[in-house]
């Protein structure tokens, strides 16, 4: 009889190792063939024949076998130039890439998308940023979230105050 074998499931990027074989006796004159080569196939399912067009002793016939190939899983970075918190005034600077995965990611900011690597300057509050990557045939799809605080900056930073002092009681005050 003839057999196909094969470790399944696996995931994208690994080599498929599908094999057939045969234990008929008096079949020298027969050709035996996998029609798929090992090699690493996308997502999906995939059928592997195993077959002969037979002999003097054996008539026709084939084996099929499926081979599952699961998505692997994609990663995404969000980074800033700055740790949060920062005060108000100063820029960040957020950048979005996909680690593992094929296309590009999406940066959002309180759900606008903006670019990645974009200077921002941004009011006091609290700011959630999201890069996601959608995911494909082969990489399944991820995001990461990170909230980012703007501190109120100090009144008295910028401000100055100038006038003549001591002055005599009854002047008027140039401040």
């Amino acid at each position: 009889g003839m057999s196909i074998s094969g470790t399944t499931p696996i995931t994208y990027g690994a080599i498929s190792n599908f094999a057939g074989s045969e234990t008929n006796t008096g079949d020298a004159d027969c050709v035996y063939s996998l029609d798929k080569p090992n090699m690493i196939y996308g997502a999906g399912t995939w059928t592997f024949n195993y077959s002969t067009a037979g002999c003097i002793n054996y008539s026709a016939g084939s084996v099929m076998g499926s081979l599952v190939v699961n998505k692997i899983n994609s990663q995404t970075s969000l980074t800033f130039d700055k740790i949060s918190p920062q005060n108000y005034g100063n820029s960040i600077i957020p950048t979005c890439s996909v680690i593992s995965g094929q296309g590009s990611p999406v940066l959002q900011m309180n759900s606008l998308t903006i670019n990645s690597g974009q200077t921002l300057t941004l009011g006091a509050g609290s700011y959630m940023f999201n890069c996601s990557y959608a995911g494909n045939q082969n990489y399944s799809a991820s995001s990461q979230q990170v909230y980012y605080t703007i501190n109120k900056n100090s009144p008295t930073s910028g401000m100055s105050i100038s006038g003549t002092t001591p002055i005599t009681y009854g002047a008027i005050s140039n401040f």
